[in-house]
């Protein structure tokens, strides 16, 4: 099941292709918009300039992203997310004890690999395809920041159910 995409509160660290991604997808699942001209209405910016953020030719500011961030996301809905979740859980803290243990039985055996001959890491290869290593670890890296996590998930195609 793939997690809804957030809306990240900062741009600054995203490409003008993820800026535009996101955007999309935000129109798309917004109940206040059905178009951009409907938005440039709404928000009293030209049509043509929100077609540029749209279609990654410029780069909002600041101001303007979160201009377009509190227009498009249900606040409502990411202000739960933020109360439900302001509270470590016994399920995240078993969830990272344990993915902390995976990870040092997992250290051990990469550098088994690491150290092995080549027709070694030729089996490796061969057994776990490299778009799963990708993803795994371009998850792992998106999980410590908020913003390029909620980049990632746009970005990402779900593979959760594949890996179960």
């Amino acid at each position: 099941m793939k997690t809804k995409p957030t809306f990240p509160v900062t741009c600054k660290k995203l490409s003008i292709e993820e800026i535009a991604g996101i955007l999309h997808r935000a129109l798309a699942a917004s109940k206040r918009f059905a178009s951009i001209a409907e938005l440039a209405r709404e928000l009293g910016i030209p049509r043509q300039t929100l077609n540029h953020y749209f279609f990654g030719r410029v780069r909002p500011s600041e101001e303007r992203w979160i201009c377009l961030r509190n227009a498009l996301v249900d606040q409502s809905a990411h202000d739960d997310h933020i109360q439900r979740k302001s509270k470590p859980t016994k399920a995240a803290v078993k969830q990272a004890t344990q993915l902390n243990a995976d990870l040092k039985g997992l250290r051990k055996i990469l550098l088994y690999f690491r150290d092995a001959d080549p027709s070694d890491r030729k089996i490796l290869r061969e057994t776990i395809p490299g778009r799963e290593i990708g993803y795994l670890a371009g998850l792992m890296t998106a999980l410590y920041d908020e913003d390029q996590l909620a980049a990632w998930l746009v970005f990402s195609e779900d593979e959760a159910e594949d890996s179960k």
